[in-house]
């Protein structure tokens, strides 16, 4: 179920239409999108492809400002450069992160438990996602599927012990 939720909600992004998110304060929790970097040109460090920019400027529009407040990036140029145009005008900086080290990325996002962007790439999207919760036995990313997005909901520090379990 929250398998298809996250596709659903990666269809929304990719087609432009905002996704809607029921609130319920009942369970306050933190939100959290993980997403593979927008389309690259070729090269060994290449720039965001014209669609690329197009889908981080998108990106921008329904994940950025107003509630976000980090944007985690790797330190390639097509990752960044997704990552600064979600951090636009969110007043969120870019902060690099080692992808051979992601422990240290999840321990971070889980005691930081800020609203966040995670731009990660094929082979450690899937990872990550697992990590922090997006659900186990997630669909392998195709070299060329740059649509993926989850979302993942971190119990707040605001809930305590009042929250369900998970959450």
């Amino acid at each position: 179920m929250a398998v298809a939720a996250t596709l659903l909600v990666a269809w929304a992004l990719a087609v432009g239409i905002p996704p809607v998110m029921a609130a319920d304060t009942s369970e306050m929790r933190t939100t959290v999108w993980l997403l593979r970097h927008a389309e690259a040109g070729e090269g060994s460090d290449p720039s965001l492809s014209g669609a690329g920019r197009v889908r981080a400027g998108a990106w921008h529009r329904e994940l950025g400002a107003p509630a976000l407040r980090r944007v985690y990036a790797t330190d390639t140029r097509r990752s960044r450069e997704t990552a600064a145009a979600i951090a636009a005008d969110a007043g969120a900086e870019v902060e690099l992160y080692d992808p051979a080290e992601p422990g240290a990325l999840i321990r971070l996002v889980v005691e930081r438990n800020e609203p966040a962007v995670v731009v990660a790439h094929s082979n450690t999207l899937n990872p990550l996602a697992e990590a922090l919760g997006a659900g186990p036995d997630l669909e392998e990313i195709g070299h060329d599927e740059h649509g993926r997005v989850y979302r993942v909901d971190l119990p707040s520090p605001a809930c305590g012990r009042r929250c369900p379990k998970g959450g």
